[in-house]
Formats: structure tokens, C-alpha cells, sequence
């Protein structure tokens, strides 16, 4: 069964009860607002998800779940984490170890929660081409 249908159900075995949904990535945050939608839940129910892909911000002509002006979007955000964007965090401690000097145990790369208020200033539309 997929999970936009087992959320179906949860959401009629729950009338009038505030919802979260934490998914796994942003394929699974679009199923699941397809089926809040289909429920009439927008008024009670919140997506975040993990990943920021294309599916959650959308390109230049599809509808983008993180817009400022989708105000009916029950996606509040996704965390990114900027896979495109590690070869600047990994390149300088690969030269460091070539060289021999100490890199940390434990590095962490950036991260943060995109919503509709800020998702522009971290992939601003011209790179959603």
C-alpha cells in the first residue's frame, strides 16, 4: 500500500486533530500533501521533510510547495543539505590531509530549514532553471 493512501486513512481516523507529518524526503512530503489535500485538511495539518529537491521548490513553471506566494502550501519546509555544495567543505580537508597536517575527528557540513520565507535567498529562482 502506498503511503499517501495509509496516510488517507490516519488522517479519517483522526477528524479534527492537528497534524505534523515528518517524511523522510520531499517525494514522500508531495504524496503526502496530495493526500491532506484530497482530505481537506490544509487547516490542520503541517508537512517538513529533508532533501530540498526539485519535487519541494519546484523549477521555473511547476508548482513550488516553498513559495512565498503558495500561501496554501501545508509544507512548512524542508532541511537542506547541500549535497551540490560539499566539494567546499570536503576539497580543503582532502588538501589538508595530503599535506599532512590534522584535520578534526568530526566535521558537519551546513544545513538549515528552507521555508517560503527564505527559500529565495538560498536557491534563488534563477538556479531553479
Amino acid at each position: 500500500m502506498r503511503a499517501d493512501a495509509l496516510l488517507t486513512r490516519f488522517l479519517q481516523t483522526q477528524p479534527g486533530q492537528r497534524l505534523l507529518r515528518a517524511t523522510p524526503d520531499d517525494l514522500a512530503a508531495v504524496y503526502a500533501t496530495r493526500a491532506i489535500e484530497m482530505n481537506r485538511r490544509q487547516s490542520d495539518c503541517v508537512i517538513v521533510s529533508q532533501g530540498l529537491d526539485p519535487n519541494i521548490h519546484g523549477g521555473v513553471s511547476e508548482k513550488k510547495e516553498l513559495d512565498p506566494n503558495n500561501r496554501s502550501s501545508v509544507v512548512l519546509g524542508s532541511v537542506a543539505y547541500y549535497m551540490d555544495r560539499w566539494g567546499y567543505d570536503v576539497l580543503p580537508l582532502v588538501l589538508r590531509l595530503l599535506t599532512g597536517e590534522p584535520v578534526p575527528a568530526r566535521t558537519v557540513t551546513r544545513h538549515i530549514l528552507v521555508t517560503a520565507a527564505n527559500v529565495f535567498r538560498e536557491y534563488p529562482p534563477i538556479d531553479m532553471n
